[in-house]
């Protein structure tokens, strides 16, 4: 699964999915669960202008080593001395400077919203609390000084873990049942974003997408797991619409699969194709509807390779 992430295979996985992100993702190399929680926080424009991102990855990757200010460490540790989270400053705030956890929570809130008078009182707190805890006074300037720059924009770590988790969950099974998970992206996907997607199956999977079959295909995507093969959704042939589909695929499961084109125009429209013996001959109900297929939409199916396989063509 990280080996997915890391090649940049990340269509349609929550949160990981977009260019920046993916490339990201990439430079990082990902090999375990917090590093997927430090993405969520790390990209963001406020941390990438301030260079957070980089050194994480830099630290992550031996090109740098991760510099830890006195006490510091425990809260870092897992982001290789880099502040990614608001609950790592309320926890160095109370491991440093003896403040509470609850007065650590405010202290975030402050900085967050630029209270300064507020900010200003916790830090008289703060630098007499690091100074009985034995902290050095650069050291405890230099962590203040930290503070200030990076609260404002710090990412809150249970949101960020619960955004991994989903991420990893859907990439898991990306890795793991890759046809079953195409099948249900390509279902919700838009046009311009389906060649996005096959080329990526293609390139990551055994999956592979082949051409409507009249006598398998309907109105999702179908998979044969079997083969990995996705069977083009009728839908999503130009031009057919829902209601089209549904007649096609009603009078397959009704009476059976289509033996040729000319079994299937002969089914589909045999109410426009009936030969009446006299002019009042009644109709029964079901002759009343109309019927939603036309010449277009089987001229589409035509082309698009619904009837290659009844028809041998090859």
């Amino acid at each position: 699964m990280y080996e997915l992430l890391r090649n940049g295979y990340t269509q349609n996985v929550f949160q990981f999915s977009s260019k920046g992100m993916t490339k990201f993702l990439v430079s990082m190399k990902p090999d375990k669960i917090e590093d997927l929680i430090a993405a969520n926080a790390l990209f963001r424009p406020a941390t990438l202008d301030s260079g957070s991102a980089n050194k994480y990855v830099d630290c992550k990757l031996g090109d740098a080593q991760p510099v830890y200010l006195w006490g510091t460490y425990n809260a870092m540790k897992n982001t290789f001395g880099v502040l990614c989270y608001q609950e790592q400053l309320s926890q160095i705030a109370h491991e440093v400077g003896g403040l509470s956890l609850g007065e650590g929570v405010k202290l975030v809130k402050f900085i967050s919203k630029k209270k300064q008078a507020k900010i200003d009182a916790y830090k008289d707190k703060f630098l007499q609390g690091a100074e009985i805890s034995g902290c050095p006074t650069e050291d405890a300037r230099a962590i203040w000084e930290m503070f200030e720059v990076a609260g404002s924009y710090l990412f809150n770590k249970s949101h960020a873990t619960a955004y991994a988790v989903t991420a990893y969950a859907g990439a898991w099974l990306k890795a793991n049942y890759p046809t079953a998970f195409y099948t249900v992206a390509l279902q919700w996907a838009k046009d311009d974003e389906i060649p996005t997607l096959i080329s990526e199956m293609e390139l990551c999977s055994d999956a592979k997408i082949v051409p409507p079959d009249i006598n398998v295909s309907g109105s999702t995507f179908f998979t044969d797991f079997d083969t990995n093969e996705i069977f083009w959704s009728l839908c999503r042939i130009k031009m057919l619409g829902v209601k089209a589909v549904d007649w096609i695929v009603q009078e397959r499961e009704a009476r059976g699969r289509y033996t040729s084109i000319e079994n299937f125009i002969e089914r589909v429209f045999r109410y426009k194709l009936k030969k009446y013996q006299y002019w009042n001959d009644p109709d029964d109900p079901d002759e009343v509807t109309k019927c939603p297929v036309n010449a277009r939409h089987v001229r589409h199916l035509i082309l698009s390779g619904c009837f290659d396989k009844v028809e041998n063509a090859q």
